[in-house]
């Protein structure tokens, strides 16, 4: 993880710093905004479900988003859109980088990569609930980062292009998989010298989703080479997810185990998300 963010912020100097005349029509940006998620429970699981348990309140606004954002041009048909992105922790672990081919005044194309996290929370409720008969020997709340990666398609149209004001849609079109993650838990039954080891592997899965959005800037003030000016950002993200695991059971003693392969059922995700900023271009 950390390598992939050292990889764009060596990206993003060597942009900065370049003096050759094939990186032109620079710009640097900074927006704040918020996101709403919305993933619905189900209510009865024989099995763990961790999405079940991941942070999210659809009746509220919960995630600051500040991103970092560097463009700049290749040629005059591919330029590249790299943006860095800080949630609530202040950690820079999320970034959107994507490669962009202008194929007319109108349509552009873009290839692109996304890394984005979320947290799963007191899963060990699961544990408690299903079985009744057992101590568990950490009972502390546990909690852990989920990182999702994507690879996208998008197709982008240029509503609006004047030298003060421009708008533009995209549909992103993408597969997306959570990354692995590995959770124990550890078991001891009441009134006894019995104890269980519950093991959890998580699956790299890919699954589909669509992230249509709005990008519209206002351009404030310009000078001789320098522009600066207002952004509106809007992006609605839709899939289907399910968090895929392998199950390993052991009972007294490590020779006595069980493993099975669980696919807990998809649950719909959306996420709306709203950001407003500002922009230098040169």
């Amino acid at each position: 993880m950390r390598n992939s963010l050292l990889i764009l912020l060596m990206l993003v100097c060597f942009g900065l710093k370049a003096q050759t005349p094939k990186i032109k029509n620079r710009e640097l940006s900074f927006s704040i905004g918020t996101s709403n998620h919305n993933v619905p429970k189900f209510t009865s699981n024989q099995d763990l479900d961790f999405l079940n348990y991941v942070d999210c309140d659809p009746e509220y606004f919960e995630y600051l988003i500040v991103k970092l954002g560097y463009k700049f041009d290749l040629t005059s048909k591919i330029s590249a859109d790299i943006k860095l992105l800080l949630m609530d922790d202040l950690v820079l672990d999320n970034y959107d980088i994507i490669a962009k081919y202008h194929f007319n005044n109108l349509i552009d194309f873009g290839l692109g990569s996304i890394l984005t996290k979320s947290y799963i929370s007191n899963f060990e409720e699961y544990q408690r609930q299903s079985l009744p008969d057992y101590h568990l020997v950490d009972d502390n709340m546990q909690q852990f980062k989920c990182y999702e990666i994507g690879f996208y398609l998008t197709p982008m149209v240029k509503l609006i292009q004047s030298e003060w004001f421009q708008a533009t849609i995209k549909c992103d079109m993408g597969m997306a998989s959570y990354l692995k993650k590995e959770v124990t838990f550890y078991h001891k039954k009441r009134l006894s010298n019995e104890r269980m080891i519950y093991n959890y592997k998580t699956k790299t899965t890919f699954q589909p989703y669509i992230k249509p959005g709005v990008d519209l800037q206002l351009q404030a003030f310009k000078t001789k080479n320098t522009a600066v000016g207002f952004s509106l950002i809007s992006i609605f993200h839709y899939g289907k997810k399910s968090i895929k695991y392998e199950r390993t059971i052991q009972k007294w003693t490590s020779q006595n185990q069980v493993n099975e392969p669980i696919s807990p059922p998809k649950h719909t995700y959306s996420k709306l998300e709203i950001n407003f900023g500002f922009y230098v271009q040169w």
